[in-house]
C-alpha cells in the first residue's frame, strides 16, 4: 500500500488532522504499537467512486487489489458507486456488484444518491423509487453482506417494524459497534417527501438503537456510515439531516466511548471533530463534542481508499491511512 501524508486538506481541517494523527504521524502514517500485538483491527473505507467508466476500469480494478493485499476486516462502501448522470438500471448495477465481488474480505455497503435518488435527472429519466427497490433487491437479498468472504450483519428489516430497511444494517466487532444508516445526498430526497419522511423516521430510529445496544454492551467505540454530508447543506440542526444531528449529538453526551462518523458526498478527505466550533472554539450548546470524530473519504475524480485502525484500549481510538495506487 502507499501513503500520502501530504494530502492537501482544506486550512481548518489540517489543526485538528495533526492533532488526531499525533503521535502516529512521521515520514508516513503508522498504525499503533498495539496493532503488532492483536489488540486492535483494521477496516477500509470507499466511495463515490468509481465514476468515469470505462477508463477508471484498470485503476479501480488495481485498487480494489491493493486493498486485497491488506491486513483488514471488512470494506465499508459509502455509497455513490457510479456518477449522477449515467443510467441506473438493473444491467449497471449488477455491474456494479461484480466490482463489489472482486473484493476479498466483506464489503457493507449502503447506498448514496447517485445509485437511486437522482435517477429521475434528465438523460436518466428512471423513477427514483422504482430505483432504489431494485438496490435493495440486487444488494440486500439476505442479511450477510457483499464480496467474497459474508460477514453477518443484523438488518433493521429482520428487528424492528421497519421491515422495508434491509440496507440499514448491523454489527460488531471487538468492543466497537457498527450500523449504516441510509442517509443520501441531493438533500436526502426531499425532492419526494413522503418517502423521505418515512425512511428519516426509520434512520432515527436505527441511530437511537444502535447507541442503547452500544451502552447496553459496554461498547468503547460506535461507528456510523452513511453517505450523505450531512454538514454541507448549512446548519446541520436545520433542514434534512436535522434529526441525524441532533440524535448523534445527544448520543454523544450520554455515551463514554469514542465515536466515528463516516460519510461521503463531497468527496473531499477530512477528518475533523465537525461539532466543535473551529472559529472559535468555543462549547457549541455548552458541549464541545470531543468524543465525535468525521471521515469524509475522498471521492471522484480520485480512486482512493482510507483504512482505519480501531485499538478501542488507545485514548482516541482511531488511526487513519489513506490508501491508493500511485
Amino acid at each position: 500500500m502507499s501513503f500520502a501524508p501530504k494530502t492537501r486538506l482544506p486550512a481548518l481541517v489540517a489543526p485538528i488532522l495533526a492533532l488526531i494523527l499525533a503521535p502516529i504521524l512521521a515520514f508516513g502514517l503508522a498504525a499503533p504499537a498495539s496493532a503488532a500485538k492483536g489488540k486492535s483491527f483494521s477496516f477500509m473505507v470507499i466511495g463515490d467512486t468509481a465514476y468515469n467508466v470505462p477508463d477508471d476500469d484498470p485503476r479501480y480494478d488495481a485498487l480494489i487489489r491493493q486493498i486485497n493485499k491488506g491486513r483488514h476486516k471488512f470494506t465499508i462502501h459509502i455509497g455513490d458507486t457510479k456518477n449522477g448522470h449515467s443510467t441506473c438500471n438493473d444491467a449497471r448495477q449488477l455491474e456494479i456488484k461484480s466490482w463489489f465481488d472482486k473484493y476479498r474480505q466483506p464489503v457493507i455497503y449502503t447506498p448514496g444518491d447517485n445509485e437511486w435518488t437522482d435517477c429521475w435527472r434528465p438523460g436518466i429519466g428512471e423513477d427514483p423509487l422504482e430505483r432504489l427497490a431494485a438496490i435493495r433487491r440486487i444488494f440486500f437479498s439476505d442479511n450477510k453482506g457483499l464480496g467474497q468472504k459474508s460477514i453477518k450483519l443484523k438488518r433493521q428489516s429482520d428487528v424492528s417494524g421497519f421491515t422495508d430497511y434491509v440496507e440499514n444494517q448491523r454489527w460488531s466487532r471487538g468492543r466497537a459497534q457498527f450500523a449504516t444508516v441510509h442517509v443520501v445526498g441531493s438533500l436526502n430526497n426531499l425532492r419526494l417527501p413522503d418517502e423521505a419522511e418515512a425512511r428519516d423516521k426509520a434512520n432515527a430510529a436505527w441511530l437511537g438503537d444502535t447507541f442503547t445496544l452500544a451502552k447496553k454492551k459496554n461498547r468503547k467505540a460506535v461507528v456510523i456510515a452513511l453517505h450523505a454530508n450531512i454538514f454541507a447543506a448549512g446548519d446541520p440542526l436545520e433542514g434534512p439531516f436535522s434529526s441525524i444531528t441532533r440524535i448523534l449529538r445527544e448520543q454523544s453526551t450520554e455515551f463514554d466511548g469514542q465515536i466515528l462518523l463516516i460519510h461521503g458526498d463531497t468527496h473531499r478527505l477530512i477528518i475533523d471533530h465537525p461539532f466543535t466550533n473551529l472559529l472559535t472554539e468555543a462549547p457549541v450548546d455548552g458541549h464541545v463534542y470531543e468524543n465525535i470524530t468525521r471521515l469524509e473519504t475522498p471521492g471522484a475524480p480520485f480512486l482512493r481508499a482510507v483504512k482505519v485502525t480501531v485499538d478501542t484500549r488507545a485514548p482516541a481510538v482511531f488511526s487513519f491511512q489513506e490508501v491508493f495506487v500511485p
